[in-house]
């Protein structure tokens, strides 16, 4: 049977309240992925994150995924070891939080942008440490780390360079987010799934005009 998961985002107008929860099951909707924002919904706020768990529960939804942090100030792979540190130590934080939730997926940005071209090997490096320490945190907390596929400069923005930054790692710890919107601009879909193949944890399907993500 298939089922319809939504990421929602309180900054874009829907926060986290029974009402809305109930409207977007009366959408169809089964499960969502709710996206980390210390601006909106600061997954370090214990009472918080259970009572958004209450309100899921009451609304009949399933938290299957979260997003963690990804504004542009968070960068796993920044070669600033303070901002690097910071990232990594408020993403990990974010996996209590997922597991409150019940959550088995966290999708993750593997960095910010612009990427100097001649740093790029580096940053690539550094990503994979955190990685290495956010993948043992999510280990322990029963959840899953999905690295997405994004777009423009920023790391892992082909199927080949995810494989290779991901090379290693426990697939069934630490697997993709295929974002649909994001890879259509430098790849054929089709041949990301047969590409990423059982690394695939989930999608964000959305679409754009060709020319830049939407």
């Amino acid at each position: 049977m298939q089922q319809i998961m939504c990421g929602i985002a309180a900054p874009a107008g829907f926060p986290l309240s029974v009402e809305n929860l109930k409207m977007a099951v009366a959408g169809g909707i089964d499960a969502v992925e709710p996206g980390f924002a210390r601006r909106s919904f600061n997954p370090r706020n214990e009472e918080l994150v259970k009572a958004t768990r209450r309100d899921l529960d009451e609304s009949g939804l399933r938290c299957e995924s979260v997003h963690l942090e990804y504004e542009q100030d968070y960068d796993i792979s920044h070669e600033d070891e303070s901002v690097r540190s910071r990232s990594l130590d408020d993403m990990i934080a974010a996996l209590d939080a997922a597991g409150i939730l019940g959550a088995r997926i966290a999708v993750v940005h593997g960095s910010g942008e612009p990427i100097d071209p001649s740093r790029r090997a580096n940053r690539i490096g550094l990503l994979q440490a955190s990685l290495d320490k956010l993948a043992e945190a999510a280990r322990e907390r029963g959840v899953a780390v999905a690295l997405e596929l994004l777009p423009r400069d920023c790391l892992a923005n082909t199927t080949a360079e995810a494989l290779t930054i991901v090379d290693g790692f426990d697939p069934a710890t630490v697997g993709f987010c295929l974002d649909v919107n994001h890879i259509n601009l430098r790849e054929d879909p089709a041949e990301a799934v047969k590409a990423l193949s059982e690394r695939i944890l989930s999608f964000h399907i959305s679409d754009n005009d060709g020319v830049k993500e939407q």
